[in-house]
């Protein structure tokens, strides 16, 4: 995720250039094969004949967005098979684990510090590596001194609250479920990284921790009376956060009361429910979304590529 913030030519991002790197490494003797790819290849064989169907047959495209989508379509291939051909090859459990814990560290420091900066010296540091070219216009055109002046939101090493919450999401997990990591540790780290989620005022990564800690729960215990006491200690916890910790407060009033943030996570259902019935179940082709219109992920993919795709994608 960090490495597709920065860009390395064209509409690549140094990111890109890496999986292609460990694609043509993935592809060389000796061959790797990986039977979770089957699903992925029908997920892709599908997507492409919905969108050639669309484009040929429907003509339901803006020709002014072609290459757009044509070019989102090939990097939506190019990912998953990237990830299927190297995943097998130079995949490691133990590693992957330390390195993304280790990333989370770095990320919740800088979270602190910058909120350090921001209240103690009156300063605002951002994330990002000098030299390099944000990928995405939108923020690299960004006045952030300016914006954090009305609502300090910082995304730490990251473009935007929401991008941190979601890369939080793995080590939190990683560390609640890890068996390798002592009580203490686990403690230490699930607290440390979540107090930062909370920190960034985003309101998806309340939703994503508060599923996190049900499903771990509901998982590692088989008696109901943990699970309610459970229930009850983070309601108490909610309930206490949203009293004394102000970006707490902010996210859920965000997530609850503000219609742009509502708008943009449930209000584009409203363009699946006026889809016509073929497209509902084939969708408008992968990429494509209501001209100037923000999509979030499940509405996205319905609308793309159908409730067929959605289900595959499930």
């Amino acid at each position: 995720m960090l490495g597709h913030s920065y860009k390395g030519f064209y509409k690549f991002t140094i990111g890109d250039l890496g999986l292609v790197v460990f694609t043509v490494l993935g592809v060389l003797p000796p061959p790797r094969q990986d039977r979770r790819l089957v699903p992925v290849v029908v997920f892709l064989i599908t997507t492409i004949s919905v969108f050639l169907l669309n484009l040929m047959v429907f003509k339901t495209m803006e020709s002014w967005a072609m290459t757009a989508y044509l070019f989102r379509l090939i990097k939506l291939c190019f990912y998953l098979i990237a990830a299927f051909t190297c995943g097998k090859k130079y995949f490691t459990t133990h590693i992957f684990e330390r390195a993304v814990i280790a990333v989370g560290v770095v990320a919740t420091v800088f979270m602190f510090f910058q909120y350090f900066a921001f209240y103690g010296l009156g300063r605002v540091y951002l994330g990002h590596i000098p030299g390099l070219t944000i990928y995405i216009e939108e923020y690299a055109l960004s006045d952030y001194e300016s914006l954090y002046k009305n609502t300090f939101r910082p995304c730490s090493i990251f473009l935007e609250p929401a991008m941190y919450a979601q890369f939080m999401v793995v080590p939190i997990t990683l560390a609640l479920f890890s068996k390798k990591l002592s009580v203490i540790s686990k403690v230490l780290f699930v607290s440390f990284f979540s107090l930062s989620v909370v920190m960034s005022t985003s309101a998806q990564g309340l939703v994503y921790l508060a599923v996190i800690f049900f499903l771990y729960i509901f998982m590692s215990s088989n008696k109901k009376i943990n699970i309610i006491l459970f229930v009850c200690a983070v309601f108490v916890a909610i309930l206490g956060a949203y009293l004394f910790l102000e970006p707490f407060r902010f996210a859920v009033d965000r997530l609850l009361y503000s219609e742009d943030a509502l708008s943009a996570r449930v209000g584009t259902y409203e363009y699946i429910r006026k889809m016509e019935i073929p497209f509902k179940i084939i969708g408008y082709g992968y990429g494509v979304v209501p001209h100037g219109e923000y999509m979030a992920g499940l509405p996205d993919v319905w609308y793309g590529c159908g409730i067929f795709g959605v289900l595959l994608v499930f």
